[in-house]
């Protein structure tokens, strides 16, 4: 950090320090002493310090606020009016709006905080800034008028990051805020005009470099208003800076930094403008020194670019006529050359600081004392293309904003330059588009590529290789130029080196040698004999070259071209692989559609079928309007003979189930596919029924009968096996994913539905029948616990089978509130889908879906059905009914191994006797189907024919999951049936 300097520096700022405490002021004078720069008197009262300003000559006073007697700013009205010119400064200990504003309207020079953490420093740095300030003749009016002088002052300690860390009572006045508000403020927050990312780096280079900075500034208070100020930065030896403002409104001088800002916007506005136009370049360049110029009020400005072994001024203004335009011929040139090897944004050209300017001839003739210069463009070898130069003739500091203009302006040479280069290289490969564009195949882009390269002046040879997906490896695809017979042609084939690193990093490389692979990799530009190109992923250019700085940018341009003739051919293969795609996912779409709608009608067929045999056939009539499936059929699984026997069939069967016999015990490569899905329980699928040399006599069958592939699906329920189902197509490959899910399906469905048919029909046409009771008094049943939990009692109303498979419930709590039944129903395995259906008193009424788990479900799968289920907190009785010839210990060890708790205590052998109520209710059920008995049923328990209705029709609908028309349809044919049972029959 650069020590302050005092232009005094020949004899100690003499300071006066006045405070009514004896032991404090020795401490402060001893403190400012320190630097040695600071010759400290010190009061105690204002009569003893009117009397040393009386007997000695004293260039500045720092008092106490608060003295015996006469307090500080009666004191500093009384030194007003005898040294009206003395830099004063209070110290006050609180802040008092009333304190400030008498101190201003007195004539304090600044008001400082007695109690800051940085006093001392602070103190002193603002002594010797006020009385630099005063011996150079800061904001003084034009016509020397103290009434002219600025009303508002102050000053700031800022950071090393340019931070507010101190403020004093005038600069927060003059900001609008309190000093608090102020620290840790930015630079650029409080000088708005010096926004910019090396703001930081700019203002600390000029101060430092100088020791302190004075400029005019734009500052903006807290309602908004903008004010003009004079800027005094001084840089400390503690890494700080003292900043002091005068607030320079109302003055000669007060529209002053407005104008310049004003000045500065427009000419970035005009330049901006003029580049987005089609101007003349050279005509572009020329106005740009003139208009720095003008801006910054500066007295010469050139645009200098930078040459091999010279430097040329391109356009400048100011400059002497005649003026030699080559500015030097060495190769370090003392004056430009130092500020291409800087690196900076903006450089700050002092000749007081530095002799650059007096071992330049150009800024020596000239007379030049400061100026700006900021480096412009960059060029093929990463240098800048030149710099641009502001300069004047007196010493002068340049401001935060004038350097962050002179950045904008060399950001507009820039892009102009970059333009310009990149429409030379357009021209160069101009017909380059054109040509990939008749490209038929990559290979045949890559041709046309090189062979445009090797029309690139500099360009003696040129490469183009295209990634092998399959070998790994870039594989030459085609080559243009005249090659060294010494080097050898071109490698066919690069699998490392420069190259293949070049590839794979998507890197542009330079690289010493080109032929007959590319060899090392270089990074300076005046080494290189060739360059490689990436392709993206497509491949690599090789290019050999002389004059790579020249000739890169066209190749560069170039190869971007091929890349998208390249991904152009790549996006046209994507898009004929995608279209197909989407062909592909219509047709595998549209047979989601045929399954779905498949199983839609099964789903029918389930619904309305009242026996086995009519659901097995209705069952193939529907298969059969699949347009993939030309003949189903459908076998049942004979246990004692273990075979299949056809029991329906629809489509074209053409006499095939009399020439086939399907035995499950023979070998499974001989069987027909049904026998080997009913022994397995898995579905087969041959998808090709003339495929081998010695095809079975079932295959042979079917393959003379225009068969040419088959699926078939088990049929059966739990470990029931009732046969299995069977479809032929006429094509080959028929039964994709979608087909052989849908068929499975629907081999489960009727699983489920003619299990529910042959447990009704078995229990509807026996007068025989076995009645079994189990009494359950752990927690092994759902209903047990959830009777001992709640303290209530359950009791099942009904149990329907569905054709679907589930088991659908309706049962009833007594003794406990809905809401702890849904608990508890959620956390049982055994059912699903619990829902409230109605009350009545102290009953309500439930639905469930009985999993697999369930004592109900067991007992359906074995053919029992539940007649009653009433639970309490002792336990739960079970009564199940089976026809007579039912195996009973099958049964009953079943549910022993499934609920280790039950046990039967119950078994009972009746005959049915013709017109009992039970009869009646089987001729029923026989009559209904199972979606129409399921309606009636749940909508009489669930309060629909109730007065008035506790459920209604849309209601139980819902509970149902199904839509009120087919609810109202269902409902009355199933009171039709029931009427024609009553009054129809004999």
């Amino acid at each position: 950090m650069v020590p302050h300097t005092s232009p005094q520096s020949s004899r100690p700022v003499r300071l006066l320090y006045v405070d009514p405490d004896r032991e404090a002021a020795a401490t402060m004078a001893s403190a400012l002493e320190t630097s040695g720069t600071i010759d400290v008197t010190t009061a105690t009262q204002a009569s003893d310090a009117l009397g040393r300003l009386d007997e000695g000559e004293f260039d500045c006073l720092v008092s106490d606020a608060e003295l015996p007697g006469r307090d500080g700013v009666e004191l500093l009205e009384t030194v007003r009016e005898r040294r009206p010119d003395l830099p004063v400064v209070l110290l006050v200990r609180t802040t008092h709006e009333a304190t400030v504003d008498r101190a201003r309207a007195a004539g304090a020079t600044d008001v400082l905080r007695k109690e800051g953490a940085t006093q001392g420093r602070w103190l002193a740095s603002r002594v010797e800034s006020l009385v630099d300030e005063q011996d150079l003749g800061i904001a003084p009016s034009d016509d020397g008028d103290e009434r002219s002088l600025p009303a508002a002052g102050g000053s700031c300690l800022f950071d090393d990051r340019l931070r507010v860390i101190e403020v004093s009572e005038l600069f927060a006045d003059l900001y609008g805020h309190e000093p608090d508000a102020l620290l840790g403020e930015t630079w650029s927050g409080l000088f708005p005009a010096d926004r910019g990312p090396r703001t930081i780096e700019t203002v600390r280079e000029a101060i430092d470099r100088r020791g302190s900075t004075i400029d005019d500034a734009l500052g903006v208070r807290t309602d908004g208003r903008v004010i003009p100020v004079q800027r005094s930065v001084t840089a400390t030896d503690s890494e700080t800076y003292l900043c002091s403002v005068l607030d320079l409104s109302g003055t000669d001088r007060g529209s002053v930094p407005i104008e310049r800002d004003a000045r500065r916007q427009r000419a970035l506005a005009e330049l901006s403008g003029e580049l987005r136009e089609e101007s003349d370049s050279n005509a572009f360049l020329e106005r740009v020194p003139t208009a720095a110029a003008e801006a910054l009020g500066a007295d010469y400005c050139g645009l200098f670019e930078s040459r091999p072994d010279t430097v040329v001024l391109r356009a400048g203004v100011g400059w002497r006529d005649g003026v030699d335009r080559l500015v030097d011929r060495s190769t370090t040139a003392p004056h430009p050359d130092r500020t291409f090897r800087t690196g900076s944004a903006v450089t700050v050209l002092d000749r007081s600081a530095d002799d650059r300017s007096a071992r330049s001839p150009l800024l020596r003739e000239h007379g030049i004392e400061d100026g700006l210069e900021a480096p412009v463009g960059t060029t093929d070898d990463g240098r800048p293309w030149g710099f641009l130069g502001v300069y004047t003739a007196v010493r002068r500091d340049f401001s935060a904003a004038e350097m962050a203009f002179v950045r904008g302006v060399t950001s507009l040479l820039g892009a102009r330059l970059e333009r310009d280069r990149a429409d030379a290289a357009w021209t160069t490969v101009v017909a380059l588009p054109t040509e990939v564009r008749r490209g038929e195949s990559p290979r045949d882009v890559t041709r046309r590529t090189v062979d445009a390269l090797v029309g690139i002046p500099g360009v003696s040879t040129a490469t183009g290789y295209l990634y092998d997906k399959r070998e790994d490896a870039l594989e030459r695809a085609a080559r243009a130029g005249t090659f060294d017979e010494a080097d050898g042609w071109p490698a066919s084939t690069l699998e490392g080196g420069p190259a293949w690193r070049a590839f794979v990093d998507r890197e542009r490389t330079l690289v010493r040698e080109v032929g007959p692979e590319p060899t090392g990799a270089v990074s300076e530009p005046g080494l290189a004999h060739g360059v490689v190109l990436p392709l993206g992923e497509h491949g690599v250019l090789v290019a050999a070259v002389d004059g790579t700085a020249e000739v890169l940018k066209p190749l560069v341009t170039a190869t971007s071209i091929a890349r998208a003739a390249l991904e152009r051919h790549e996006d046209e293969r994507v898009l004929a692989a995608r279209e197909e795609t989407i062909g592909t996912q219509a047709k595998r779409l549209e047979r989601f559609g045929a399954g779905v709608a498949l199983e839609r009608r099964i789903d029918g067929t389930i619904a309305t079928a009242a026996s086995r045999a009519e659901l097995e056939a209705a069952a193939c009539d529907r298969l059969i309007d699949h347009e993939r499936i030309a003949f189903a059929w459908i076998g049942a699984y004979d246990v004692v003979g273990e075979t299949i026997e056809p029991r329906a069939w629809a489509g074209a069967e053409r006499s095939y189930l009399n020439s086939v016999s399907i035995d499950t015990t023979a070998p499974a490569d001989e069987q027909e596919p049904t026998g080997v899905a009913v022994r397995t329980g898995r579905p087969q699928h041959r998808e090709r029924l003339l495929a081998g040399d010695r095809p079975e006599r079932w295959r042979r069958e079917a393959a003379r009968r225009g068969y040419r592939s088959a699926l078939s699906v088990p049929i059966g329920y739990a470990e029931l096996r009732y046969g299995g189902l069977t479809v032929y197509a006429d094509r080959h490959d028929a039964f994709g994913a979608e087909e052989r899910r849908v068929l499975e399906a629907i081999g489960e469905r009727l699983g489920h539905a003619i299990h529910a048919l042959e447990v009704a029909r078995s229990l509807l046409e026996t007068t025989d029948v076995v009645e079994l009771e189990f009494q359950l008094r752990d927690a092994d049943l759902a209903f047990v616990r959830w009777a001992a939990e709640a303290d209530a009692r359950l009791e099942l109303e009904s149990v329907i089978a569905r054709s679907d498979g589930s088991i659908r419930g309706l049962f009833t709590a007594e003794g406990t509130s809905v809401e702890h039944v849904l608990e508890l129903a959620g956390r049982a395995p055994e059912v699903t889908e619990t829902s409230f259906v109605t009350e009545r008193d102290d009953t309500r009424l439930f639905a469930c879906l009985f999993t697999r788990d369930s004592i109900v479900s067991r007992l359906l799968e074995y053919g029992a059905a539940v007649r009653s289920m009433e639970s309490g907190p002792d336990g739960s009785t079970v009564v199940a009914e089976l026809p007579g010839d039912a195996d009973v210990r099958r049964v009953v060890d079943a549910i022993s191994a499934s609920f280790p708790g039950a046990k039967l205590v119950r078994r009972r052998h009746g005959d049915r006797c013709s017109r009992t109520r039970f009869e009646f209710l089987a001729e029923v059920e026989r009559r209904l189907t199972d979606r129409q008995y399921e309606v009636l049923r749940t909508a009489y328990a669930s309060g629909y024919y109730e007065t008035p209705r506790e459920s209604s029709g849309a209601e139980v609908a819902a509970l149902l999951d199904i839509a009120q028309p087919t609810f109202n349809h269902h409902l009355h044919a199933a009171q039709r049936k029931l009427l024609t049972v009553l009054f129809a029959d004999d």
